[in-house]
């Protein structure tokens, strides 16, 4: 998370005591081509469980602490470079574009203090679509002639966030903002849909007879 924003920083005495987002878990999966021995390409599909969007602020007569939930969905294009195998096992170095599927869900503002008197806010849950890419690298290691274990780091840009509050009371809209990312350790497995060449019969000597 980053260029965190909220529309409330021309208030009073405003200030940003911390915002953040929480863990996701991934679950994914795709389909490619292997263009060359080195190239690939692939589209990928993966959902990214509920993540606690947090953020706390401060101003003249006490202090508010925002909350929400964001799941998200994320297709990609991908293409990739590996660079030979040793011992199995085939390093990459990949990139992809794609989009970014959020539900902006739950969001919330609560009045912390004695001098907030209990204020609430409210915002409507939201789905937003946004422009995602990645960068990544990692290896591929070969335990069978078809199925690949595969282990990799990806930097994932999820894009731009926003959402606004309505207070209970007042009706005083505010909006908050902010950037989308990740960094992501992922273990996989990869099957090849190439037949496994057939193992030769064996080579018989030819039979000589001696009279």
């Amino acid at each position: 998370m980053s260029a965190y924003h909220s529309s409330a920083d021309t208030a009073p005495n405003y200030a940003d005591n911390g915002h953040g987002l929480g863990r996701q878990a991934v679950i994914g999966g795709g389909i490619g081509y292997a263009l060359t021995y080195w190239f690939r390409a692939d589209i990928t599909g993966e959902y990214r469980t509920p993540t606690k969007y947090w953020a706390l602020a401060s101003y003249n007569l006490g202090s508010d602490a925002y909350a929400a939930s964001i799941p998200s969905g994320v297709v990609l294009a991908n293409g990739y470079i590996d660079f030979g195998t040793w011992f199995r096992v085939t390093p990459f170095i990949g990139a992809g574009v794609g989009a970014a599927f959020h539900s902006f869900d739950g969001f919330t503002d609560t009045a912390l203090g004695p001098q907030n008197l209990g204020g609430y806010g409210w915002g409507p849950n939201k789905n937003i679509v946004a422009p995602a890419w990645a960068l990544m690298a990692g290896f591929a290691y070969s335990f069978s002639p078809n199925w690949k274990l595969e282990i990799s780091y990806r930097y994932l840009d999820m894009g731009h966030l926003s959402n606004t509050l309505m207070w209970g009371t007042g009706g005083i809209p505010e909006t908050q903002s902010f950037h989308m990312a990740s960094h992501d350790i992922r273990v996989g497995l990869r099957y090849v849909f190439t037949d496994v060449p057939a193992v030769a019969p064996p080579v018989l000597a030819p039979l000589v007879r001696k009279y």
